[in-house]
């Protein structure tokens, strides 16, 4: 599914493939697919379930993504992001202007989380 959309929220769920948007001017919530193609989020983004990898490249709001099974790239965050159960072997968030909260675990690999604020690691026993 490609999409583009002029104004207002997108919701994709259950899609048979990989979605990927190049703007939205609203929040985005997206899930239950096997790859994220991301541009420019100018809310809020919340993805989960993904079977593959998720390639994002702006979001002015938070970002929240739970239960991703390949690679994670975020360029570029201007509020918090939200990472729990990232499952692939190489995850880089760069820029994120607020704090990184990142509930585990994480596979072995390259992993790279950059944060103005703080970088919060929550792992389960």
């Amino acid at each position: 599914m490609k999409s583009c959309c002029p104004q207002g929220d997108l919701q994709a769920k259950h899609l048979e493939g990989s979605l990927s948007i190049e703007t939205v001017y609203g929040d985005v919530s997206a899930g239950f697919c096997t790859d994220a193609a991301i541009g420019t989020v100018h809310g809020d983004l919340s993805a989960r379930s993904i079977d593959g990898n998720v390639d994002i490249v702006a979001v002015m709001g938070d970002i929240s993504l739970r239960n991703i099974a390949g690679d994670v790239s975020i360029k570029q965050g201007s509020r918090d992001a939200k990472l729990r159960n990232l499952t692939g072997d190489t995850n880089t968030v760069g820029d994120i202007a607020g704090d990184i909260r990142l509930r585990g675990p994480l596979n072995p690999g390259k992993h790279t989380f950059t944060a103005n604020g703080d970088i919060i690691f929550r792992w389960s026993a």
